[in-house]
């Protein structure tokens, strides 16, 4: 090391595989997270259109009864 490199001159092969694997499952673990997140955060979204539809017409059915009961 004293020629001032930082690194070794020649660095074996089987480093190089390591690093890029390593690499390659960080961003295929961060593309599930993801990918999974969107999935939850969609389902999660439609969820709560369905309750507030469900809502919407329970509202409904209890103002025409309330109309009804008038007469």
């Amino acid at each position: 090391m004293s020629s001032g490199r930082l690194y070794a001159p020649h660095v074996s092969s089987g480093v190089w595989v390591g690093a890029v694997a390593t690499l390659a499952g960080a961003v295929l673990g961060g593309a599930i997270s993801f990918l999974l997140s969107r999935q939850q955060i969609i389902e999660a979204r439609a969820q709560r259109e369905e309750e507030a539809s469900r809502d919407k017409e329970r509202r409904s059915v209890e103002r025409r009864f309330d109309a009804y009961s008038d007469f």
